[in-house]
């Protein structure tokens, strides 16, 4: 594992300034601070700051971030990047995409129905919690299978399956609607996802921006 430092930064920029790359590279620091990391973050951002205002040489600077609400003014402002998307949560026909390629990663050819039902399950889920409810359902397939002999998937191995995965869009509602509210106006969106309002209490807690989605 390589640890981003200043120097680091220097040597991959001044790599791509020799070479004259084309090609994309994806910078990220996570979020710190000067008390916890000693300003390492913040030489970091300081020296990319510097290479972007006047690089010229065709290097190209591809930055993600999981909580951009946490990015320090000077990245965001206009005319500092020259797109900023953001990638919400999969909507309906896009986790029908993500269901099938993982359905036939194991083999399955989950008839239409079934997979409409598992889409409508995996309502809210990530492309790593749609993987997971698809393992899920073929382990339920499987202890199932031991019994009747039958190799197909089931309406009860999808739901069971699917069941078994709490989605960060659950587990961290408030925090998951609060960026997707911040975003929505300040970024095009890549996604046209709409969280569904339901009648738990929790809906009612105040937002909180201050919160790390790698945590």
């Amino acid at each position: 594992m390589t640890i981003l430092t200043r120097q680091n930064l220097m040597r991959v920029i001044s790599r791509a300034q020799d070479k004259k790359l084309e090609d994309k590279n994806k910078l990220a620091a996570s979020q710190s601070s000067n008390s916890s990391d000693g300003g390492v973050t913040a030489r970091i951002m300081q020296a990319l700051l510097k290479f972007m205002n006047k690089d010229n040489t065709g290097v190209y600077v591809i930055m993600t971030s999981n909580d951009v609400s946490q990015l320090p003014p000077e990245f965001t402002r206009a005319g500092r990047l020259d797109a900023t998307w953001f990638f919400s949560l999969p909507v309906e026909e896009e986790r029908k995409a993500i269901l099938q390629v993982h359905f036939k990663k194991k083999n399955i050819t989950p008839s239409a129905k079934l997979l409409n039902l598992a889409v409508e399950l995996s309502e809210g889920f990530t492309g790593a919690e749609i993987e997971q409810g698809v393992k899920n359902t073929m382990m339920k397939m499987f202890a199932r299978y031991q019994n009747d002999g039958k190799k197909s998937v089931t309406e009860k191995d999808i739901r069971d399956g699917l069941s078994e995965v709490i989605p960060v869009s659950k587990s961290s509602r408030e925090k998951i609607n609060a960026l997707i509210t911040y975003c929505t106006s300040r970024h095009r969106l890549a996604s046209k996802y709409k969280p569904k309002k339901d009648k738990d209490a929790s809906d009612n807690l105040p937002l909180n921006l201050d919160f790390n989605l790698d945590s």
